[in-house]
């Protein structure tokens, strides 16, 4: 046997590994010719000769699309336009449940800065290339960026399905330092994990890091628990017939493909087939097919939104209200009604009492409820604004889990000081770390913006009264602590802005709150506490 060589030069590793694993190409089962609506492929880019990762999902019975890599053929040629958006269209489809991209790294990689070889195209500090490059030199550069962008996009519309997308580049490669991949890397994949080789069944130098949109990918996260320089440094050493042994380490290990066709396999279909790229466009769904997520997306939809609006969600309970008070509005033009109402600044209603009672006539008819009942439940209860009861009509309509909190606002809201905050049935129940016994302050004062503005914020605090928001308590501090077993002291603040005068009070020191939902800061905005004494002192009305 003949030893590798030291040389001063390795180049960047490329896609030529031996196949010394798997036996079989991932090109060689049997192949389908159209694709189903109902299957979620694997979509392997940059696979590789050996393709390992598309071996090892196969090897589970999952459905996959044929590798994409320029070694199979022009057809998987990513740099052609052609092939580039029949792929888009592919990622686009929602078929696609699992996709790997692998952008090759031979222009990105340090190995081209080391003494003695060939020119690098581009360093740390001209990542889009050298000022000396010749127009070869100036087209590697674009040429390999182009890959790295295409590889992001692809990635970038399977994650937009619901899939889950990881690329990966060795660890030391310069693609990492590239502001757009960062910035992509941050807004799309932001769960890295490094897996060193050694952890792989290899005794190799090297690491490779995975980026993606799914905590999954941290499964492989496994970095180096040996000595630094207990592994083989590959960095310039030749094999036997001259090539560089650094392109032996371009293949996943087989351990860490089976590792990352795990991760995959739970977002794949597993019928065992294999599509080709070549059918895909003729094999699309004639019609739109939405792909709900798995993750909850903020779109105004609720908390279990999937941001998918193409078909219903869920059953339209109030359908029937909404088409009534839509044709209602748009009638009698009160939508350019309201919006120039709000326009004025007003704080009056922006409908009148004769224009409000035909949308509660729409109500009790959509609802169905009977006169006798009617009249008690516009009733609003006192100390807060809402109807109540017709509140709950509406909630029990669409089977809301969290109806109870409405009892809440018709008994007073407790702050959890003291006492309990009842849990939410959509809130998951966490461990607080907060103590019970939180020292409630008293303070003297207010905040110097209310002090300096005595005239505005007596007016302010006089609206507040005459609403019944706030009470007077004519004792101070003194008939405070008397009347109650816990109290509290705030500071009134006053902030102003040019189109009303906002009151806005907080506490000196803001404090946790411990309760059985979770834990959170409050700043005593509770205007239903508010009350003050004679010298503009703000005080929280006590709770017990």
């Amino acid at each position: 046997m003949v030893l590798p060589t030291t040389v001063d030069l390795e180049p960047p590793p490329g896609d030529f590994s031996l196949k010394a694993w798997p036996v079989a190409s991932a090109c060689e089962p049997i192949v389908v010719d159209s694709l189903h609506d109902s299957f979620s492929y694997f979509l392997d880019i940059f696979s590789g000769a050996s393709s390992p990762v598309s071996v090892a999902v196969r090897a589970l019975h999952a459905d996959s699309i044929e590798p994409v890599d320029l070694i199979f053929g022009q057809h998987c040629d990513l740099l052609d336009d052609v092939v580039f958006h029949n792929v888009l269209d592919l990622a686009a489809s929602g078929l696609i449940g699992a996709a790997l991209a692998a952008p090759y790294c031979s222009k990105h990689s340090m190995a081209t800065l080391r003494p003695n070889g060939p020119k690098p195209v581009r360093t740390p500090d001209a990542l889009d290339g050298l000022p000396t490059n010749n127009a070869l030199q100036d087209l590697q550069v674009q040429e390999s960026a182009t890959v790295h962008d295409r590889a992001r996009h692809i990635l970038t519309l399977v994650a937009a399905k619901g899939g889950i997308v990881v690329i990966e580049n060795p660890l030391t490669s310069m693609t990492w330092l590239d502001l757009l991949m960062s910035a992509w890397v941050r807004a799309t994949s932001p769960y890295l994990a490094a897996a060193s080789a050694c952890r792989f069944g290899e005794d190799w130098q090297k690491s490779w890091l995975f980026c993606s949109n799914r905590s999954d990918i941290l499964a492989v996260g496994l970095g180096c628990d040996h000595n630094p320089k207990s592994h083989l440094n590959f960095a310039g050493l030749r094999l036997p017939d001259g090539s560089f042994y650094s392109r032996l380490t371009a293949c996943y290990p087989k351990m860490l493909a089976e590792a990352l066709a795990q991760i995959f396999i739970p977002y794949l279909s597993k019928h065992s087939k294999v599509a080709t790229l070549k059918a895909w466009p003729s094999c699309s769904p004639s019609s739109f097919i939405p792909q709900p997520l798995s993750q909850r997306v903020e779109d105004g939809g609720g908390l279990i939104s999937t941001a998918v609006w193409h078909s219903p969600q869920a059953p339209d309970v109030l359908g029937g209200l909404r088409k009534r008070w839509t044709s209602r509005t748009l009638s009698m033009g009160l939508h350019s009604q309201i919006l120039s109402h709000f326009a004025t600044g007003s704080k009056a209603p922006p409908l009148s009492d004769q224009q409000l009672q035909g949308f509660l006539t729409d109500v009790q008819e959509c609802l169905d409820i009977p006169d006798q009942t009617w009249e008690s439940t516009l009733q609003v209860a006192p100390g807060q604004p809402f109807r109540l009861e017709l509140w709950r009509l509406l909630l029990q309509e669409m089977n809301d889990p969290d109806i109870a909190f409405l009892d809440e606002l018709r008994s007073g809201v407790r702050l959890g000081v003291n006492n309990d905050i009842p849990a939410s049935p959509l809130w998951p129940m966490q461990q607080s770390t907060v103590s019970d016994d939180q020292e409630l302050l008293q303070c003297e004062s207010s905040w110097k913006s209310a002090l300096d503005q005595p005239e505005v914020v007596w007016q302010l605090l006089q609206e507040e009264l005459d609403s019944g928001f706030i009470e007077r308590v004519p004792g101070g501090l003194t008939q405070l602590q008397q009347e109650h077993e816990h109290t509290a002291v705030g500071k009134l603040g006053l902030v102003c802005v040019p189109t009303t005068d906002l009151l806005d009070w907080w506490s000196t020191q803001p404090f946790r709150v411990l309760h059985k939902i979770h834990q959170f800061q409050t700043a005593c905005y509770c205007r239903r506490f508010l009350m003050f004494c004679r010298q503009l002192r703000c005080n929280l009305h006590p709770w017990s």
